[in-house]
């Protein structure tokens, strides 16, 4: 079977013989010059300088700043260390808005409900409106087909709202609402990503995948000592989650250590029977493994966490997603580490983009937004019995207060919203 065979038996989700074939993939076919193409082949990481102590330093900083508080740096876009810095030196644009004026009203499209970052943020968005006087309400696709996104975008028009924010639901699923909303003058934006997973919305919110890959590879980096060897996937249907940037960022500034790219579905690493299908084959693939990263952490992180222990159990999961089933699986010990910007900062990215809109101003342009990317272990996880989002959230603004900014734009309290979470 022909490579480009193979991952398009990957992608459909065939079962046993498209998990053969990327075993057979990761280890035995050649690659593209990057490294990064669907091929998902095995290639060495090169470029940048010589392999040496200052490689490991570059990304050591990287990792300590993000573990001892917050690293802040670009919500998109390729990430350059010079870039980044310590959260405190944070500069929050929020929208002066004021609270009355006339009524308005915005729907919350989520993706599918299975995928915790999804509902969390519109669950935030909501609570944020609410204090502020706006009327809001949320719509949950029923999964990640394009089919259930546009049956949920079309709700979501026939309430005639005056703005809809659509999160991980791509405008390359949903291109005949969207000319429907512009046409009836409803604003639009996508949450987490950006252009590259499809045009049409007003303004788009990336929520620091790019930078929370980079954070991850810099993590990897050091636990592995500049010899890190790592199988990392990618979802195509989200571009915006920043995986190419990742690899990048780990061949950049780790010379010694090597990656293996490849390619899951949404449905496989959803469906716990297929997510850990996906991994052994992963780690089948090669014996001499350090980290299977996934490019999000939404997902059966249990199932593959169970299959490691069971093919490889000293190799180590990593995945972006600061979410409280990511510290669940960190508590547990199949994480050593987890990483991600907060919801809650996404949301008031989200939350700020929409007033702009509704106020007929200019939102900030992607490549103008910053947000803070968090390392969490289990030496600074906070206490969290339940493994709910509400522990994980206030852990969040303890590192850094990225909420208090828009409260005081908006003269509203928006310190609730956190402590009212369970």
């Amino acid at each position: 079977m022909s490579g480009t065979k193979a991952m398009r038996a990957l992608r459909l989700g065939l079962g046993a013989a498209a998990l053969l074939a990327l075993c057979a993939l990761l280890a035995a076919c050649g690659g593209s010059g990057d490294g990064t193409g669907a091929s998902g082949a095995a290639t060495a990481a090169s470029g940048g300088s010589p392999a040496g102590t200052s490689d490991v330093a570059a990304a050591k900083k990287i990792a300590d700043a993000a573990q001892s508080g917050s690293v802040l740096g670009p919500a998109a876009g390729a990430i350059d260390p010079a870039q980044l810095r310590p959260a405190t030196g944070a500069a929050i644009k929020a929208f002066p808005y004021k609270t009355g004026g006339p009524p308005k009203s915005v729907v919350m499209v989520a993706c599918a409900p299975n995928a915790a970052t999804c509902p969390h943020e519109a669950g935030l968005m909501k609570s944020t409106f609410d204090i502020l006087g706006i009327r809001s309400r949320v719509i949950t696709s029923r999964d990640f087909s394009p089919a259930a996104t546009q049956s949920a975008w079309n709700d979501a028009l026939a309430s005639k709202p005056d703005a809809i924010v659509g999160i991980a639901t791509p405008g390359t699923s949903i291109g005949p609402q969207l000319a429907r909303a512009k046409k009836a003058g409803v604003f639009t934006m996508y949450v987490n990503g950006t252009e590259k997973s499809g045009r049409g919305f007003d303004a788009y919110i990336p929520g620091a995948w790019t930078l929370g890959q980079a954070t991850m590879a810099a993590k990897m980096i050091v636990d592995g000592q500049g010899k890190t060897n790592v199988t990392w996937l990618d979802v195509p249907l989200f571009p915006d989650l920043g995986t190419s940037e990742g690899i990048a960022f780990m061949k950049r500034y780790c010379p010694g250590c090597t990656v293996k790219s490849g390619q899951y579905t949404a449905e496989q690493i959803l469906d716990p029977v297929k997510a850990q299908q996906l991994t052994a084959s992963a780690l089948s693939a090669d014996p001499k493994l350090d980290f299977f990263a996934l490019a999000s952490s939404d997902g059966q992180m249990n199932a593959a966490a169970q299959a490691m222990r069971t093919s490889k159990p000293d190799a180590k999961l990593a995945a972006v997603g600061l979410t409280a089933d990511a510290q669940s699986s960190l508590a547990k010990g199949d994480f050593p580490f987890i990483v991600g910007a907060p919801q809650q900062w996404i949301a008031l990215q989200a939350v700020d983009a929409t007033l702009r809109g509704l106020a007929g101003k200019p939102t900030l342009p992607p490549e103008d937004l910053e947000m803070g990317v968090y390392i969490m272990t289990k030496d600074n996880a906070p206490a969290n019995p339940k493994f709910t989002f509400g522990p994980l959230d206030r852990w969040a603004i303890k590192q850094f207060d990225f909420v208090t900014p828009y409260g005081k734009a908006w003269n509203v309290d928006l310190t609730r919203v956190a402590q009212a979470l369970a």
